[in-house]
């Protein structure tokens, strides 16, 4: 078995501006401070061709911290306000992903398919409490993977965050991006 954590993997969340006022807003990058991710892996028959590969993965909700802005897919460090970064923290826990109702985030897997390279994950997700099919693009990169998906918030009964009578928003869909690295120890 497989075990990853915010000590050798990155949970990120992406988040991109809307509306009349969009100039003065910001796209972020967000990250999650504390999460579990499990990947256990069974050889039918003892056989690694016939392996099955499943994924556990539970982040916690309340741990969401803003890391910086976002320009043209690039990071922006220094751009956020010590005040900036917790309102922002403050208005995801308040008003998007209500983390004293849904503490946490779950993601389990119900098929793992394709080659090492570029594996396809399927699975189911819960967030603030409904719970919708996933697919997860997986792709290899250097000593690990990087999986990334893209999230409608209103698919999972969340109002896209919104400010000045709505002249600034966040669009309703968001970027999820998991790194890990493999060379996570293996445990019993």
């Amino acid at each position: 078995m497989l075990k990853f954590n915010e000590s050798n993997a990155e949970c990120a969340v992406f988040t991109y501006k809307q509306g009349m006022l969009s100039a003065v807003a910001y796209n972020l990058k967000l990250e999650v401070s504390k999460f579990e991710i499990t990947v256990q892996m069974n050889d039918r028959n003892n056989d690694p061709s016939e392996r099955e590969i499943f994924i556990d993965a539970v982040f916690d909700a309340s741990s969401l911290k803003a890391v910086c802005t976002m320009k043209d897919g690039e990071e922006q460090a220094g751009t956020l306000s010590s005040s900036d970064r917790k309102d922002i923290e403050k208005n995801i826990a308040d008003s998007v992903l209500l983390p004293k109702k849904y503490p946490q985030i779950r993601f389990s897997s119900t098929s793992v398919s394709g080659d090492l390279k570029n594996p396809k994950v399927e699975g189911k997700l819960t967030l603030c409490g409904v719970t919708r099919d996933l697919v997860v693009s997986v792709m290899r990169q250097n000593s690990g993977y990087a999986g990334e998906v893209t999230l409608k918030q209103p698919d999972f009964g969340i109002k896209p965050f919104s400010a000045l009578l709505g002249t600034m928003k966040v669009k309703p869909a968001v970027v999820v991006r998991v790194s890990v690295k493999c060379l996570a120890e293996e445990s019993e």
